[in-house]
């Protein structure tokens, strides 16, 4: 809860980015314990305006099936 309350909006959100690392991470902790319930709770300042797009990484969240 604290990180969230350090947060302050920059003007750039590269959400999708950030979807791609936490889904490389999740993969990680996966292969280290194939029966973890695995997660991805995504929290953004604002809409998507730099880098991916959800184009970009919707197969490879389709593919792991994480909620």
């Amino acid at each position: 809860m604290a990180a969230a309350e350090d947060m302050a909006p920059a003007g750039g959100t590269a959400m999708y980015d950030g979807v791609a690392v936490g889904l490389s991470m999740l993969l990680e902790q996966r292969e280290a314990n194939p029966n973890a319930k695995l997660l991805l709770f995504v929290l953004t300042d604002g809409a998507t305006n730099e880098g991916h797009t959800l184009g970009d990484v919707d197969e490879m969240i389709a593919g792991l099936r994480v909620p």
